[in-house]
């Protein structure tokens, strides 16, 4: 397996290993170390993104269901609101990260904190929307619901 270690953006340094997926062989291998993350989302290959973003879209629409069941119409609305508001701007980051993991390792500490930034401004200016423009939007389901849909970060995580 070959091996090289080349410089990056922010200072890190960026270990490259061929490691294939299967499906296209591009090696998503590339680890940034120190960012507690790799090209890849979770582990060495492709999957760690479909891992991550099928546990969100899993917790979204259990938590609207929950919220649907327990208090209406409006509450299971809010609720799926508040997991798209995570899920989308993580769908986003995922497919820039996996993106950069082609075109190279320096490419990717760039798009790593871009993502970052690009993530959570549009989180804000989703939820601005989501409570703005729904005029009966359950607050306290929306929010919970973004909590409980970002913790499927940790779920991946352990089950990697």
């Amino acid at each position: 397996m070959a091996q090289s270690t080349q410089p990056g953006a922010c200072g890190f340094r960026f270990d490259t290993r061929a490691s294939g997926n299967g499906a296209d062989g591009a090696g998503f291998g590339t680890n940034a170390s120190g960012c507690g993350t790799n090209a890849s989302g979770l582990g060495n290959s492709a999957s760690g993104y479909g891992k991550t973003l099928g546990l969100q879209a899993l917790f979204a629409g259990g938590m609207a269901a929950v919220w649907a069941f327990f208090s209406g119409y409006n509450a299971g609305l809010s609720a799926l609101l508040g997991g798209a508001i995570c899920f989308l701007p993580s769908a986003l980051f995922a497919w820039r990260l996996r993106s950069s993991a082609r075109r190279g390792v320096g490419a990717f500490g760039v798009a790593f904190f871009g993502g970052e930034v690009v993530k959570l401004a549009l989180s804000a200016v989703l939820f601005a929307a989501a409570i703005g423009w729904y005029r009966d939007v359950n607050v306290a389901a929306l929010v919970v619901t973004y909590i409980v849909t970002l913790q499927a970060y940790l779920l991946a995580l352990l089950i990697a």
